[in-house]
C-alpha cells in the first residue's frame, strides 16, 4: 500500500490554511490520503477555519488535533506518532503543494532502496550544497551541511524509517529539519530530484522577513547545532564540520546584509 498521511502543524494560521489544504485535496493520486493537523495552540480563528472546512469536505479524511504551543517540531511528532499512512507528507501551513506532486513523487518509491525524496520549490534551481541537481540524486550529510535542501513542504519518506532515526528534536524551535534531515541522510536512503513543486510562503522571502525565519540569529545557531550533530553521529568529519561552521558564518552575514539592504530599498 501507498496511503499517505500527511502532517500539517498549524499556528495562527487562519489566512493561509485554506489554500494548503486546497493543494492537498486537489492531487492526483488514487491511493489514501490522510491529513492531520495539529493546531499547536493557535489564538486566532484558525481552528474554526479548519473545522468548517472539514464539513464542507465530508469526503476527504481530515483530523485535527489540539495541544498546547509546543513548537513546530513537537507538532510534527504529534502527527507522526498519530499517522496511520505508509508515508509520511509534511505541509506547513502556509505553503502549497503544485497539484502534480504526489503523481510525480509516490512512483519513485517502487524502489524499495529509496526511504526518502523531496523537491525543488518555487521555480527555482534546486541546490543541495555544492550540487545543482538535474536529475534523481542521492544527498549525504556532507552536501546537506553547506545548503539545507530541500525544503520542508517538498518532502516525503516511509514512516518506518521513524524505527532508524527516531522523530524530530523537540528542543529545537530552529534547524529542526536541518537536524532532522543529516540524521535520514546518514542512516537512510535520502534522495532529491530538481523538479518544483512546492510554493512557499505566500511570497515571503525565506528568511528575514517573518515568523520563524525573521530571527536570523537563532536561524544560524540551529544551523550550527546541526552541523554539529551531523559531525557526533558520524555524518561528517572533523574538518567538513568546521568548514561547514565557517560557511555558515558566512552565509548568516550575507543574509544580514541582504536584510538591511532590503529594508532600505523599500
Amino acid at each position: 500500500m501507498k496511503d499517505i498521511s500527511v502532517i500539517i502543524p498549524m499556528y495562527n494560521a487562519a489566512s493561509t490554511i485554506v489554500d494548503a489544504l486546497e493543494s492537498v485535496r486537489i492531487q492526483h493520486y488514487q491511493n489514501n490520503i490522510e491529513i492531520i493537523i495539529i493546531n499547536d495552540g493557535s489564538n486566532d480563528n484558525s481552528l474554526d477555519i479548519v473545522t468548517k472546512y472539514r464539513l464542507e469536505h465530508p469526503n476527504l479524511n481530515v483530523e485535527i488535533i489540539n495541544k498546547e504551543n509546543g513548537g513546530v517540531a513537537s507538532a510534527r511528532n504529534t502527527g507522526i506518532r498519530e499517522a496511520k499512512g505508509d508515508f509520511i507528507a509534511l505541509l506547513d501551513s502556509d505553503d502549497e503543494w503544485l497539484e502534480n506532486k504526489l503523481k510525480i513523487l509516490m512512483p519513485y518509491f517502487n524502489n524499495s532502496e529509496i526511504d526518502f525524496i523531496g523537491s525543488g520549490r518555487n521555480g527555482e534551481q534546486l541546490k543541495v550544497g555544492f550540487k545543482k541537481i538535474k536529475k534523481l540524486t542521492r544527498i549525504k550529510p556532507v552536501d546537506l551541511v553547506f545548503r539545507w535542501n530541500p525544503c520542508t513542504p517538498s518532502v516525503i519518506f516511509r514512516k518506518s524509517i521513524i524505527d532508524k532515526v527516531g522523530l524530530y528534536n523537540e528542543n529545537l524551535n530552529y534547524g529542526e529539519d536541518c537536524e532532522y534531515w543529516a540524521r535520514i541522510a546518514h542512516y537512510c536512503a535520502f534522495y532529491v530530484i530538481p523538479d518544483s513543486l512546492v510554493v512557499t510562503g505566500h511570497g515571503k522571502h525565506n528568511y528575514g522577513q517573518s515568523g520563524l525565519s525573521n530571527n536570523l540569529m537563532k536561524m544560524h545557531k540551529g544551523e550550527l547545532f546541526a552541523i554539529n550533530n551531523a559531525y557526533l553521529i558520524g555524518g561528517i568529519s572533523l574538518v567538513v564540520c568546521c568548514l561547514a561552521k565557517i560557511f555558515a558564518r558566512i552565509k548568516y552575514m550575507r543574509r544580514i546584509i541582504i536584510v538591511l539592504l532590503r529594508k532600505h530599498l523599500k
